[in-house]
């Protein structure tokens, strides 16, 4: 895990080396309740201020869960 500012933002970074995902972000919010519980709140205090995704990690070993939310 790793919490560190970057652009006027506090940035959330959560890794892991389980088994990459294989659908998209946004069909995985749908389809976790859990997700949605995350993705939600942000919505209602940040509008489009935020960044929230889950993605394979670049060298296709694990996933990274993002979260970006502006320093007000």
């Amino acid at each position: 895990m790793r919490i560190y500012s970057k652009d006027d933002c506090l940035v959330i970074s959560v890794q892991n080396n389980g088994k990459p995902v294989d659908v998209s972000h946004a069909v995985l919010i749908k389809k976790g309740m859990g997700l949605a519980k995350i993705n939600d709140p942000l919505q209602n205090l940040y509008g489009k201020d935020y960044f929230f995704e889950i993605r394979n990690n670049l060298n296709s070993h694990g996933v990274e869960t993002i979260i970006k939310i502006p320093f007000d």
